[in-house]
Parts: C-alpha cells; structure tokens; sequence
C-alpha cells in the first residue's frame, strides 16, 4: 500500500479521501453489469468504466460493503494494487507582484 492510503476491508482503500475500489472485468459488457448494479445502490457512487476494469469511488464508507458484495456475486473480484495516490506540485518561475494594501482614505 502506497503512503497516505488506507486500507478499508480487503476491496477498499481512502485515495484523495474518497473510498476507492478497483474491480477487474474481462469485458465491457461485465463492467456494464457491474455499474447497473451499483448505481440501483446509489447514483451518487462515481464510476469510471474501462476495458479491463472499473474504479468506484464513494462520498462514505456506507456502500462498501454492499458494492464488493455485488461484484463478488458476479463472479468479479477487488484489485486493490491497481490503485495508485499521485501527488503533483507545480512551481511558478514567473514572480506575481506583491500585494498591494487597499488605499485608506481619511
């Protein structure tokens, strides 16, 4: 597990604070069922579909439990490996000018 990420239960992990779920698919169409089923759960979940898999992420840890149940029972399971935190900081080479005070008139 990579620093700042946590675990939680065996599936999930907190990335960006978000519970985060990689579930592996052989297909499209396996993904698809997946989602179907997730959002009857809660249309507020955050799905991002792939080729080979799907990422889940959660706005609580309440829909966890019931999520990695769905996809154990279609037969799909958690990878939580493919899950990666990348931090990125971006520095100025330009100077902003300074602040100004507002101007107080008396």
């Amino acid at each position: 597990m990579l620093p700042g990420m946590r675990a939680i239960g065996p599936d999930w992990r907190v990335v960006d604070g978000a519970p985060t779920a990689w579930f592996d698919t052989p297909s499209l169409i396996e993904g698809v069922a997946l989602a179907g089923r997730i959002v009857e759960l809660s249309s507020e979940i955050v799905v991002d579909l792939r080729p080979r898999g799907m990422r889940v992420r959660l706005d609580s840890h309440g829909h966890a439990d019931p999520i990695s149940a769905v996809a154990r029972g279609l037969d799909l399971a958690a990878n939580p490996a493919v899950l990666q935190q990348l931090p990125v900081f971006v520095r100025s080479l330009f100077r902003f000018p300074p602040q100004r005070s507002p101007v107080r008139f008396q």
